[in-house]
């Protein structure tokens, strides 16, 4: 019985959109256009979101630059100290060979270019930052700044506020 009844729904229902062919098509029409837009807008807010992430992971790090001539011992009292700062979440030590071996993979095929600077290497040491939230990256820098040692402390701040916002 209820197989036979499925059938005589289907069969009544085409004939219904036989009848009325030009409403049906019309709420066809205006259903499939709905579905886009609202498909397009679902893309549009996914893909701002990808981006707006993919810039924040981008420029969230803060490059603290040390001076030359710091000892080990100096070095290491300097990132224990940045460590001991509650927004800190982690903090990688840069070494001068280091920086200039991702210079070069940077750089890519362009890196002979840059063979001469092996023997004297202008690129200081440096410490890379990550803090918990980029809303308190301001008064983390000011006071990173303070610490001696400290040559020049980087960040995106205008790219920052952008993404934020």
């Amino acid at each position: 019985m209820k197989l036979r009844s499925v059938g005589v729904n289907i069969r009544q229902g085409l004939v219904g959109l036989w009848r009325n062919r030009t409403m049906s098509l019309a709420s066809i029409t205006s259903l499939s256009a709905t579905l886009i837009i609202l498909g397009i807008v679902l893309l549009l807010i996914i893909n701002t979101n990808y981006i707006a992430s993919h810039i924040q992971d981008e420029f969230d790090d803060v490059k603290i630059f040390l001076k030359d001539g710091l000892s080990i011992v100096q070095v290491e009292a300097i990132g224990e100290e940045i460590l001991g700062y509650d927004e800190v979440v982690d903090l990688t030590y840069i070494s001068k060979t280091q920086a200039l071996e991702n210079f070069k993979e940077d750089w890519g095929d362009e890196a002979s270019l840059l063979e001469g600077l092996e023997s004297d290497n202008p690129l200081p040491d440096s410490f890379i930052l990550h803090l918990k939230t980029l809303r308190n990256v301001e008064p983390t820098v000011a006071k990173i700044e303070q610490i001696d040692g400290i040559e020049e402390v980087n960040f995106f701040s205008d790219v920052i506020e952008k993404v934020l916002n």
